[in-house]
């Protein structure tokens, strides 16, 4: 719960740089105390002391003070790998002012420490810390006294602290990313990632990553509020609103709730005893507007207001967001095999979206508006889904934010992924209060849709022959078996059924494995058949499950992000800095073997990277197609992965600078509410449209068949009716041995068109592509700034160079007697003026 400020408080408790910061943040702080200002650290065993930033982490607080070199730079992450194993000290000073231990509760809050800490008040413990996911509040007012006291936080380092564990186990668990021999991750509740992984670095950061306060108050306090849907029609929602409330002695209170700023909803008198204790109220929302994900319709949100007077003094609120629908998971069984897709206020939605991970190895480098670029992103891109993946964090409060406003359904995993874990008390207990916390505090958030405990956990188990690779005896086997299934399928669905009985827990990501044929059938899938396998790009088209939660293709970031990692000594695919960007154990050679096949080798460094991202576009245009040509056997398609943690390169479709690669481009178009399908087989051409609307439309189809040079072979429009949430082949023409210069275009709907795609008959490295002379014009009007471009013959992948900012399109296929037109603000408009830079797939091989 957030904290309400007392003024009167801020005058009798704070030192001077405190009362600074408190007057900037009381009004959105209210009755917390910040004690972010005059932190210093130091490594345990030196003696010398330098500033620190609270929230921040040791690595930050080392390169701010010039210590260390920029970690994020070429390869200094081999040489700073000490940090992680090294103790440090943190520390403060409050000064409480005389009358300021008035307040019967004075609560020492950390919203997160990073990971083992011990916390001392006026050298006395009063912490000890072990959940880098879990908050932390210690009543000290007995610690306290007038005049300087002291806060010490010192953090063990998690190799020292697990070195025990780690030995006397008897047998390793396995934790195939963690970049070390002694796998401290699988005992340290703490971001996966940060152990290193086939996309990230290993930098195993220490330090107060959230904010930390200090709470008072005398008589009530709210905990935390669950608002649950009871009863919705198209009349009247009713809800029952659970306040966790503690009280400091037997009182009675008045309980006032109201939306907005609307008239009270509730006024009743409630009874409250001395310590914790639930209060229960119901409202309604006559006439309720419902909450949409992205493309079905609006993101309505309610706010809820409640307080408690007690002798008609306000002695304490709480503010809630919530919205009015229902979001379920169907997993019946079918004629087919095992269903798994999402309804949303009764509806069936295909779902279109990625796999989120967090955005920076430093997480504290990470700002609010890093969270609305990327968040609308991937409403831009007509997403409606985040899978928030279970090696990295529970994200913070900004980001389901967002998701609710933007219409981003949430599938949440626990932060468990492709490891096994100890099944000590005191891990599972751990664990337990870990999910309990975030149980509480995302469960009111409309966007949330589902738990997934883990992250390949048992696929792993049962396939990736983990027990024959570790000499499990039959004993060691079933022991880590027997842990597992009773913190995932025991302890923790018990805590979020408890807690937050509106949503679907699964135990797992996938559910069905991609060795059989048959298992494409069943339930969620991870198809690494591309790339981890030996299927061909073709391989997203044959294998088709009935939701697919993870897939995906590597590619480079583009040479402005590359720079700021690397100089131009390292400007290569196999120099020094590039091999240890590569973390995939598969390496650039599979890059190499793809371009290959479908792509001719490119003529330089930067070349290389362009056509990389084409590939990648390539392999994601593939896989998406046949998901949406497939419904209602496939109901959903998660890519892995939606951006990155640092630069290098990766699965991802927006790079760490927040350049969008040439997939997000492609995923924008085919993730578009109505899309056209070409396809060429059996001598024929097949024309599907994949339509997710909720009410049927009719739209002239246009096929038109030509040369890469502009010469027209065939063209034929007509009516398309187009029914509510349904993919139907729409039209069929023969047409056998096409040559390698005929290009099929499909376009739905009149200009600005529906959706408009390109079918070539050979691969990329086949066309017999010439130098296109492409022209371009500016406008200025009264509409706004925008520029056309044309070509005399095929522009194969324009790519408009546009730095971080976002075209209306781009890697783009231009056609002779086409025209596209892109729009422009004000700074593009003049940019490109002075410098337009444009490639096209011809470029990179002469």
């Amino acid at each position: 719960m957030k904290c309400w400020w007392s003024i009167a408080l801020l005058a009798l408790l704070a030192c001077s740089e405190q009362e600074k910061v408190q007057e900037e943040v009381k009004d959105r702080t209210p009755e917390c105390i910040l004690l972010e200002s005059n932190w210093t650290f130091k490594a345990v065993n030196d003696s010398t002391w330098y500033p620190a930033t609270v929230p921040g982490v040791v690595h930050t607080d080392l390169h701010a003070n010039h210590l260390i070199p920029d970690p994020m730079y070429g390869n200094n992450e081999q040489e700073l790998q000490w940090i992680g194993e090294t103790d440090w000290e943190y520390r403060t000073v409050l000064v409480v002012k005389e009358g300021g231990l008035a307040k019967k509760h004075m609560d020492l809050c950390f919203d997160g420490l990073d990971t083992y800490a011990d916390v001392y008040v006026n050298d006395s413990l009063v912490l000890e810390a072990n959940n880098m996911f879990r908050s932390w509040r210690i009543g000290v007012k007995p610690l306290l006294h007038i005049g300087e006291n002291n806060i010490r936080v010192v953090f063990h380092s998690p190799m020292k602290v697990t070195k025990e564990p780690w030995d006397s186990l008897g047998y390793e668990l396995p934790a195939g990313n963690d970049a070390a021999e002694q796998k401290a991750s699988v005992f340290t509740r703490k971001a996966p990632y940060h152990f290193g992984w086939d996309w990230a670095p290993r930098y195993l950061t220490a330090g107060i990553w959230k904010p930390v306060y200090m709470e008072v108050w005398d008589e009530v306090r709210v905990h935390s509020v669950q608002i649950m849907q009871e009863e919705l029609t198209d009349d009247k929602a009713r809800f029952l609103a659970a306040f966790d409330v503690e009280s400091t002695e037997r009182t009675n209170a008045n309980l006032s709730l109201m939306l907005g700023r609307g008239p009270a909803l509730v006024n009743e008198k409630v009874s409250l005893q001395p310590g914790r204790q639930e209060v229960f109220v119901y409202f309604d929302i006559e006439n309720p507007h419902l909450w949409w994900p992205n493309g079905l319709g609006e993101q309505y949100l309610y706010t809820m207001n409640a307080s408690f007077q007690i002798e008609n003094r306000m002695v304490e609120k709480a503010t809630e967001t919530f919205g009015v629908r229902t979001v379920t998971w169907e997993g019946e069984v079918d004629l087919t095999g095992t269903a798994f897709y999402f309804k949303v206020n009764g509806e069936p939605v295909f779902i279109k979206g990625a796999n989120y991970i967090p955005q920076d190895v430093f997480l504290t480098y990470v700002q609010p508006e890093d969270y609305e670029r990327l968040i609308s992103a991937a409403t831009a891109s007509n997403m409606n889904m985040l899978r928030v993946w279970g090696g990295g964090i529970y994200e913070n409060d900004l980001f389901y934010d967002l998701c609710d406003r933007y219409g981003i359904l949430v599938w949440q995993d626990l932060m468990f992924a492709c490891s096994m874990y100890p099944g000590d008390s005191a891990f599972v207990e751990n664990v337990v209060q870990e999910v309990e916390e975030q149980a509480i505090r995302l469960r009111n958030h409309p966007s949330m849709a589902l738990w997934c405990g883990n992250n390949e956990i048992d696929v792993a188990w049962h396939n990736w022959g983990w027990q024959t690779a570790h000499g499990y005896s039959e004993e060691d086997s079933a022991k880590i078996w027997n842990d597992y299934v009773h913190l995932f399928e025991d302890r923790i669905p018990n805590v979020l059924q408890w807690l937050d009985q509106d949503r679907t827990y699964i135990t797992t990501s996938p559910m069905s494995n991609w060795g059989t044929d048959e298992n494409f059938n069943h339930h969620n899938m991870h198809y690494w058949g591309v790339w981890h396998g030996t299927d061909s790009l073709h391989g997203f088209k044959k294998y088709v499950p009935r939701f697919m939660s993870e897939y995906g293709f590597q590619s480079f970031p583009e040479l402005a992000t590359v720079q700021t990692f690397a100089d131009h000594s390292q400007w290569a695919i196999d120099s020094e800095v590039m091999e240890n960007r590569q973390k995939s154990y598969k390496r650039t050679d599979m890059i190499v073997q793809f371009m290959e096949r479908n792509y001719q080798t490119p003529k330089d460094f930067e070349s290389f990277l362009y056509v990389s991202q084409l590939l990648q576009a390539r392999a994601l245009r593939i896989a998406i197609e046949a998901q949406r040509k497939s419904k209602p056997h496939c109901m959903g398609t998660l890519y892995w992965q939606f951006n990155d943690c640092w630069a290098g390169p990766s699965w991802s479709t927006i790079d760490y600078m927040g350049r969008w690669k040439a997939a997000q481009y492609k995923v924008r178009n085919l993730y578009k509410e109505v899309i056209v399908i070409p396809e060429w087989e059996n001598d024929t051409l097949h024309v599907w449209i994949n339509s997710d609307r909720l009410d049927s439309i009719t739209a002239p189809l246009r096929v038109a068949i030509g040369k890469l040079s502009g010469q027209p072979i065939y063209h034929e429009i007509k009516p398309a009716i187009i029914p509510p949430n349904s993919s139907q082949l729409h039209y069929q023409y023969y047409l056998p041995n096409p040559s390698a210069d005929m290009v099929v275009t499909a376009t739905l709907g009149n200009e600005p068109c529906l959706s408009q795609q390109h079918l070539y008959f050979v691969a990329p490295k086949d066309l017999p592509l010439k130098k296109p002379n492409i022209q371009v014009e500016f406008h200025e009007g009264q509409e706004g700034y925008s520029m056309t471009i044309t070509t005399d013959f095929l522009a194969k992948d324009v790519w408009l160079d546009a730095g971080k900012h976002v075209l209306e399109d781009n890697y783009f296929d231009l056609l002779p007697g086409t025209m596209k037109r892109i729009g422009l603000n004000e700074e593009l408009y003049k940019h490109f003026k002075k410098e337009l830079r444009i490639t096209s797939l011809w470029d990179t091989y002469n």
